[in-house]
């Protein structure tokens, strides 16, 4: 039960599921309240104090996970006995669908924010990450210094003075608040490359101390958290439109009682 490569990586693990769901969660809640923002419902400064901390917090977290699952699927993919091919094919496929959902944001949000659309988004960070970090997921230690390189890089690098779609993508621009979300490849990818080496590190540790019930917890509330960590990317798909209708809805409230009241 010690092997790391035979049955480790056939687990669930309560810890990478928890932090999921705290990444999904946070996501939310600050979501809503950039909402709140933007429909002009109420005003809170979303880039600095609490929600400034939250909003890095979950983007680092949620980002890094991409790297950490990945690595986890490739010891499952191992220990399972399937060909790196196999696991190749499998995560270009996975890839693609997420480059899919991407490029439907493009589309939606271009129709109703044409002048905030997204064009280089979470999902598009993600669909990339998967296409190459699948290539270095039995590397953990080379995606991590490869990541760190492309972080330093995206740290230091100076901006171009004219943007371009490829600048824009990189990072390398300085029109960087013109679209409502946003993801550039330095240093985001990075972050996902450093996530896989974390990924490698939970392993060990797992394997030093042996699996034991809190880490491959199968009770209610693991099988309920393991739910909702496996649905992270559809949640992320339809939390947005919901949120937009509850926030709407409260505007719509807000907005009657004034007028009653200034009548």
């Amino acid at each position: 039960m010690n092997d790391i490569k035979h049955s480790v990586p056939l687990q669930r693990f309560l810890t990478i599921d928890l932090l999921k769901v705290f990444a999904i969660t946070g996501m939310v809640i600050f979501h809503f309240f950039y909402i709140l923002n933007f429909l002009g419902v109420r005003y809170a400064d979303m880039h600095h104090g609490v929600f400034g901390i939250l909003g890095d917090t979950v983007r680092i977290l949620f980002i890094s996970l991409v790297g950490v699952t990945l690595v986890l699927s490739k010891r499952k993919s191992e220990a399972l006995g399937e060909r790196p091919k196999e696991f190749l094919r499998r995560k270009l496929l996975q890839g693609m669908t997420v480059l899919g959902l991407a490029l439907m944001i493009n589309l939606v949000t271009y129709i109703v924010v044409p002048d905030q659309f997204v064009k280089f988004g979470v999902l598009h960070l993600i669909s990339l990450g998967v296409f190459c970090g699948s290539l270095l997921a039995g590397h953990p230690y080379v995606s991590a210094q490869i990541g760190l390189g492309i972080i330093i890089i995206g740290t230091w690098l100076t901006p171009a003075s004219e943007m371009s779609f490829i600048s824009y993508v990189l990072g390398w621009t300085k029109e960087t608040g013109m679209s409502l979300d946003y993801f550039p490849v330095f240093p985001w990818l990075g972050v996902v490359f450093v996530g896989m080496l974390g990924g490698h590190w939970f392993l060990e540790i797992a394997k030093k101390r042996g699996i034991s019930r809190r880490h491959t917890d199968i009770g209610k509330k693991a099988r309920l958290i393991h739910l909702i960590s496996s649905k992270a990317l559809w949640i992320y798909i339809i939390h947005i439109p919901v949120l937009l209708l509850v926030v709407y809805g409260i505007k719509m409230v807000q907005d009657g009682l004034i007028s009653v009241f200034t009548q």
